[in-house]
């Protein structure tokens, strides 16, 4: 975590919180939604963003909002 950290403090992208969102465990799930929030901020068409986000969504019993992410990320 702490080379994204780095990464990120020198200069944002939105894979480099995608990655560090994907590296996280699958139980962190605000770590994660904190990841993805600003990757998609950055890219808000990213497939793998929206994928992500779609999944945690789906995981939280979010379901409608997995639906809205995943229909997104094929549009």
């Amino acid at each position: 975590m702490h080379e994204f950290d780095r990464a990120l403090s020198i200069e944002p992208h939105a894979y480099i919180y995608i990655n560090r969102a994907q590296v996280r465990p699958e139980t962190d799930v605000e770590g994660r939604s904190a990841d993805i929030e600003p990757a998609l901020r950055f890219d808000p068409r990213s497939i793998d963003a929206l994928a992500i986000k779609a999944e945690i969504q789906k995981d939280s019993g979010d379901h409608k909002g997995a639906i809205a992410s995943w229909s997104a990320a094929i549009a």
